[in-house]
């Protein structure tokens, strides 16, 4: 990617509020950018970052899953799946509603928790983002998650 395009993305994961045009703006940016953010995250920084990082990199995956069987949606399972328990209750809120919307993509896709690492592991993540007491809406979402996957455990 090139230097304007960082700086671009980067000034996009600081706003307060994600627009059309900003996810408009970041997808024209395709993998790159999904592996900019995927990157940024890892070295964990604010939580408005988090958020809205999080946000994009399931609307990168959405896209990318409409094209193909959804290669990067258990990236994106994968980090979101670490901020569960953050500090932060809107970090930890926005991380469990993307990991349990990527499991919903997934199975949309006729792919099951396998995709991102099986029943146990998923069982799990889930486990352990309840924990850290989400949201109500959140905690429903979790709540009926784990209710299926024990069912298949």
């Amino acid at each position: 990617m090139l230097p304007n395009d960082i700086k671009m993305i980067d000034l996009i994961l600081r706003h307060s509020q994600l627009s059309h045009r900003d996810f408009r703006e970041v997808e024209m940016r395709g993998n790159d950018a999904f592996d900019y953010i995927r990157d940024l995250l890892s070295k964990t920084p604010g939580p408005r970052t988090v958020i809205n990082g999080l946000k994009l990199l399931i609307g990168l995956a959405g896209q990318a899953a409409q094209n193909s069987a959804g290669p990067r949606l258990p990236e994106v399972f994968d980090v979101a799946s670490t901020f569960t328990m953050h500090p932060e209750l809107d970090v930890r809120t926005t991380a469990a509603h993307i990991m349990v919307f990527t499991l919903r993509i997934l199975k949309g896709l006729g792919k099951g928790p396998d995709a991102v690492g099986g029943v146990a592991r998923v069982l799990n993540e889930v486990r352990s983002a309840l924990s850290a007491e989400p949201k109500a809406e959140q905690r429903e979402m979790l709540e009926e998650t784990r209710a299926e996957l024990e069912s298949q455990s």
